[in-house]
């Protein structure tokens, strides 16, 4: 799935999720193929034409929210911890190094991140939901102090 599609399915995640109108009261087949017909809008917007099923955005979804559950606790970690004279600038790249040193391979997902972690709706998934980011991925919190 290219840049596009990914943003575009976070949007249309994001947007159906907000939904106030049917909120939390939709089934998951309907929600999906919501976000099925919300993705296929965005891609049009964007002048892509792009034929995506349900079953294909579940699976691109899973994939791209759980590295992104990864990378926001390694960001997370780096942030309530950092090493002594880290800029905040530097935050992102320790935060990809933590990620891509933990065998997740490449960091992939910086504009999907950038999109999700702006929406309560995903905040609120994530606290909801803690256990389904690998334990080795907890990091202890370790001291600053010079050996």
């Amino acid at each position: 799935m290219d840049g596009y599609s990914k943003k575009n399915l976070v949007k249309a995640w994001v947007h159906v999720s907000e939904d106030i109108i049917k909120s939390n009261n939709q089934q998951l087949d309907i929600f999906w193929d919501s976000v099925l017909d919300a993705f296929h809008d965005f891609c049009q917007q964007d002048g892509e034409q792009v034929e995506r099923s349900v079953s294909s955005l579940k699976n691109h979804w899973s994939n791209m929210n759980r590295d992104c559950k990864v990378y926001g606790t390694c960001l997370k970690n780096i942030m309530q911890g950092p090493i002594s004279g880290m800029q905040q600038g530097n935050f992102d790249d320790a935060a990809k190094m933590i990620y891509e040193a933990r065998g997740k391979g490449k960091w992939l997902y910086e504009e999907t991140y950038e999109v999700l972690s702006c929406h309560q709706c995903w905040k609120i998934l994530q606290d909801q939901h803690p256990n389904t980011l690998a334990p080795n991925v907890r990091m202890k919190q370790t001291s600053n102090s010079s050996p």
